[in-house]
């Protein structure tokens, strides 16, 4: 059975083998050391034919084209994370929003620190050496003060849906009673105006 394999993978590559003499009979008419020596000039001349590797050599995919991302960001040192922070708008450096989150707890990242990451800079200023795109400025937080952030905001979104609550309760009446666990929207497919 592995002489007829290798038969036909001779058979794909038709002029580029040197054949032995008795290459023109059938692979049945073959005696054993006929068989040995086509099998011997096979893998002489042919380099080694595993699957994987005539598979990766010969029929590599192209990568496909994807658009830049406009946000990307180094990786950040351990136990920080890189946000982009509105610098500017309509041209104009918003200093409110810029000192707010200097407030929060980031911190601007500087050229100085990756000097390999291609992004356009802050010439001039007080910022001057820091990354920017389109009106945005990196910077970097501590993840502690990320997690307190997202704690605090929880916890104002939690209150407010309490107190949303409280205020329907107020106005709850025993002959028509609120029912609070039908507070989830649903969304449905494939009924249109036609079908109702």
């Amino acid at each position: 059975m592995k002489p007829t394999q290798e038969k036909k993978h001779v058979s794909k590559k038709k002029g580029t083998q040197k054949m032995p003499k008795n290459s023109n009979k059938k692979i049945f008419d073959l005696d054993d050391s006929e068989v040995d020596d086509l099998v011997s000039t096979v893998v002489e001349n042919n380099e080694p034919s595993t699957r994987q590797s005539e598979m990766r050599e010969n029929h590599d995919r192209p990568k496909s084209w994807v658009p830049p991302s406009l946000l990307d960001a180094p990786k950040p040192p351990p136990g920080y994370h890189h946000r982009w922070i509105r610098y500017e708008n309509r041209g104009v450096v918003d200093n409110k929003n810029v000192s707010a989150r200097f407030r929060e707890g980031y911190e601007p990242v500087v050229r100085k620190e990756y000097p390999d990451w291609e992004c356009p800079t802050i010439q001039d200023g007080r910022h001057a050496g820091t990354f920017t795109t389109g009106g945005l400025m990196l910077c970097r937080i501590p993840i502690e003060n990320v997690k307190q952030r997202k704690e605090y905001f929880d916890n104002r979104s939690a209150a407010a849906d309490q107190a949303v609550d409280n205020d329907l309760l107020k106005a709850n009446d025993s002959r028509m009673p609120f029912d609070r666990s039908d507070r989830r929207s649903k969304v449905t497919f494939g009924r249109g105006r036609d079908e109702a």
